[in-house]
């Protein structure tokens, strides 16, 4: 549930919440990280824009670092260790990370508070 509130008759939040998830196709953590400062320097800034573009900075990030470089780098060498048979796998990973963010701007253009599922976010409810 979110702390602030969030009026979904406002078209432009929608809109650039939604192009904050769909920057993953496009332009990968700059699209995200440029409404987010930008929203931050407003006079009356927006709770739901700069929540919703930090959670599409974040996920960018991870999914560029591990699935784009650390898949394709296992991608390229598999070829030689394995042969062909990663690729299929990564292909499906590439697509499925893919379709998790055309999801995510789908649900802020909705209106909803979306928040990636992150196994890091669950680490907090374990105390040791």
């Amino acid at each position: 549930m979110p702390d602030f509130k969030f009026d979904k008759n406002v078209p432009d939040e929608r809109l650039l919440a939604m192009v904050c998830h769909a920057g993953l196709f496009f332009a990968p953590v700059i699209a995200a990280s440029i409404v987010w400062l930008w929203e931050q320097t407003k006079d009356q800034p927006s709770q739901y824009i700069i929540a919703q573009s930090r959670e599409a900075v974040i996920y960018q990030t991870i999914f560029m670092v591990i699935v784009v470089g650390l898949g394709g780098f296992l991608a390229l060498f598999s070829y030689w260790l394995v042969g062909w048979t990663f690729i299929p796998a990564y292909t499906v990973i590439l697509f499925a990370g893919s379709l998790y963010a055309a999801y995510a701007a789908y649900q802020a253009f909705q209106g909803t508070d979306f928040r990636y599922y992150l196994p890091l976010d669950k680490l907090g409810e374990f105390e040791l």
